[in-house]
């Protein structure tokens, strides 16, 4: 749930001038937290989008 409200909440978030993700996610790569402000689909953006989805769906599968 909070991944997706935290993706959900990405352009309220910009329109404020927040990016509201952990300094740690946002370290990993590098220019996503700039280019999500100027609003710009880049290969950093894409990737931090695409990990944090790609979490977000293995923590809601069943265990084996």
């Amino acid at each position: 749930m909070y991944l997706t409200d935290t993706l959900a909440d990405l352009a309220d978030d910009r329109a404020r001038g927040v990016v509201a993700l952990p300094d740690e996610i946002l370290d990993a790569f590098p220019g996503a937290e700039a280019d999500l402000l100027a609003r710009r689909w880049t290969p950093p953006v894409r990737d931090l989008i695409g990990r944090r989805t790609d979490e977000g769906s293995s923590s809601n599968r069943p265990a084996p």
